[in-house]
């Protein structure tokens, strides 16, 4: 684990799979004044995108009828979210580690 995780609390372990901290990266990729989903997607997409409150999604999602309202809203913030990572080319094989250097053994 880096520094940054040491100290953050952001250890997501699953053995042979990699996972991205996405807003990691798009602090290290952006200068943005707000790091929200909502103003990376308008940054690195140029698409606005709306925020449904999580009240409005629990609601929708207990509604029954429509449940398939909140899953679209989760189904498409995936979406943009590889769609950003793509744009930024952050997942290439032979991109170079993004963030802190890991901290040395001595």
């Amino acid at each position: 684990m880096d520094e940054y995780g040491q100290h953050h609390a952001s250890g997501l372990y699953s053995t042979g799979r990699i996972i991205l901290n996405l807003w990691r990266l798009l602090r290290d990729e952006l200068k943005l004044r707000i790091y929200t989903f909502e103003a990376c997607a308008a940054a690195v997409l140029q698409l606005r995108t709306p925020r449904a409150p999580p009240w409005q999604l629990a609601q929708w999602f207990r509604g029954g009828a429509t449940r398939w309202r909140c899953v679209a809203y989760w189904v498409r913030r995936a979406r943009l979210s590889l769609a950003m990572i793509e744009q930024l080319d952050l997942a290439r094989p032979d991109a170079p580690p993004v963030g802190p250097p890991p901290a040395s053994r001595q």
